[in-house]
Order: structure tokens, then sequence, then C-alpha cells
């Protein structure tokens, strides 16, 4: 593919935006890259999952850095997640994987229709985390800056409470693994209401456990030559930007506001999927 001074800039530009959404919400990588590489940039469902994979990467690495910096990561959250999250999201991609690669040789048909599929599950996805986190947000009662503090996180979680945790990671893994979406979509919810963390720590965190998963479903992926490496780069490139100014807005909003901020960019993600 040649890439024109018009492709270029696009790709930059796509980058920026999505750079300040990650860093500013913890949704994006999959999200709203996966919706902007199928939809903007025109690129098949399987191979948008393997560049958001790696783009959510390379911009992670940076969003990671600037968090940690500000304090909002919350490491035993990313320990106990990424127990059950890795070895689901590495069995699942390369399921998927190994399914385009022998598709794209025998049966054409059936793959496109699999491509269709693989964009309504991943709207489908998203359309659940808005829900849930919807919900959280109702019921939830305004306590200051810092959100209210839930008591199975700041004491000992019951051993129910840590395999639902565990579980929770495997899900999101697996659905990742899918279809890149779930590093911000699916782990927030699991972080605000799973293990009672603050809207600023769920999304400090959830930037580090999506920035793993997409490590290895991005390595699968390249393993069946599903992923357009100058487009992934590109718009790393163009979200250096916008993951500066987006986790200075983030460590600095309050609670209630920036949940509704990720409830609001998750719909729009969704309802482009689907509609």
């Amino acid at each position: 593919m040649t890439y024109d001074l018009l492709a270029v800039s696009l790709r930059l530009g796509t980058g920026l935006v999505i750079g300040f959404l990650i860093a500013l919400t913890g949704v994006g990588g999959g999200a709203l890259a996966v919706p902007a590489l199928t939809l903007v940039l025109g690129v098949p469902s399987s191979i948008a999952v393997g560049t958001a994979s790696l783009y959510a990467f390379l911009t992670k690495c940076y969003a990671v850095f600037e968090h940690k910096r500000l304090g909002t990561l919350d490491k035993s959250a990313t320990l106990t997640f990424l127990g059950g999250a890795i070895p689901a999201n590495v069995a699942v991609a390369y399921l998927v994987n190994r399914y385009v690669r022998a598709a794209q040789a025998t049966d054409l048909a059936n793959l496109e229709q699999f491509q269709e599929m693989l964009g309504g599950l991943i709207g489908g996805t998203m359309l659940i985390s808005v829900v849930i986190l919807a919900y959280n947000l109702i019921r939830s009662q305004p306590t200051g800056v810092e959100g209210p503090v839930d008591p199975n996180r700041v004491g000992p979680a019951s051993p129910g409470r840590k395999v639902a945790r565990v579980f929770s990671g495997a899900v999101v893994g697996a659905l990742m693994g899918a279809t890149s979406v779930g590093g911000g979509v699916l782990v927030l919810p699991a972080l605000l209401m799973l293990f009672g963390l603050t809207a600023r720590k769920a999304v400090g965190t959830s930037i580090v456990i999506a920035l793993m998963l997409s490590l290895f479903t991005a390595v699968i992926y390249m393993g069946g030559g599903q992923i357009e490496y100058v487009t992934a780069v590109l718009m790393s490139v163009g979200s250096l930007a916008g993951v500066f100014v987006g986790s200075r807005l983030s460590a600095r909003m309050p609670e209630r506001p920036l949940q509704a901020i990720v409830i609001g960019v998750i719909a729009v993600a969704a309802m482009t999927m689907l509609f």
C-alpha cells in the first residue's frame, strides 16, 4: 500500500485524537482505534484488530509512563487482573488468527462473513460496557473528587471476590484477543466495581493492563501477517501530544465527570461500529 501526504496526515491526526482519549479515559486502544481503522481508513476487521493492538501497545507505553509519574496506578489490581487475562488472551488470539489464515487460503466468502461477525462482536461488547458503566455511575454517590471507597478494596477481599476478579480478567482477556476491544472498555467497569478503585486510579491501572494484553495480542497477529505496521507506527507517533495532554487532564478531573466522559466515548464508538 502507498501512503501519500493525505494518508499520512489522516493516520497522524487519528492517532492524536485517540491518544488523547486513551490517556484521559483509559479507552481507545481498541474501542476507538478499531472503528477508526475499519470505517475511516478502510482496514479489514481482522487486520484492524492486529493493527489496533500494535498501536495500543506503542501508545500506552508512553501513557503508562505519564500515569506512573502522576501516581494513578494500582499494582495489586494489575497483577490480579492479568493473572486471569493473559492465558485467555493468548489462547483466543491464537485461535482467531489461525482461523483467519486458513480462511484466506481456502474460503474467502466465509472470511468476509467472519469479518462482519467480528465487527458486530466488537460493537456489542462496547454496548455492554456502556450499560455496566452507566449503572455504576448512577448507583454511586458523589463523595468528592476521589469518589466512593469500596471497603472490599481497602480491606482483604473475600475468596469469592478474589475469584470474581480473576475470572473478570479471563473474560476481558478472551474478548481482547478476538477483537482488540477490552483494554479500557471492559477493564474499567471491573476495576470500578470489583476492585473498588476510583476513576482516576482505574484509568491509570487499565492502561497498564491493556498495555500487557495488547503486547500479547499484537505478537500473535504479527505471526499471522494481520497487521499494517506503517499505519500503527504513524498513529502512535501522532498520539504522543494527545497522551501528554490527556494524562494530565485525567489526573485533575473530578470523579463523576471523568466517568461520564468515559461512558460517552465508549457509546459513540459502539454506535459507530454497529450502525
